[in-house]
């Protein structure tokens, strides 16, 4: 059986917990303790999104996913012009 790490590059995508009274709580103490051992890598971590509020976290999404693009974009860019 093979285990594979959180996010090993299968995906970039975002995930997004609605955190309301605290129900994931528990689940993200676990991934922050993997982090800290070394099981899951930061920028793993860094694609998980927290927020107890639909508003915020919808807003932080959209964020996320446009500062991801400019990012991606600007990744492209470097790259064609070398």
């Amino acid at each position: 059986m093979e285990a594979r790490p959180f996010a090993a590059g299968l995906s970039d995508a975002f995930v997004a917990l609605l955190n309301v009274n605290n129900y994931f709580e528990h689940l993200i103490e676990f991934i922050n303790h993997a982090v800290g051992n070394g099981f899951v890598n930061e920028r793993a971590r860094d694609l998980l999104i927290v927020e107890a509020d639909p508003e915020r976290l919808v807003d932080q999404l959209v964020t996320d996913a446009t500062d991801a693009g400019n990012r991606t974009a600007s990744n492209q860019d470097t790259a064609r012009s070398n």
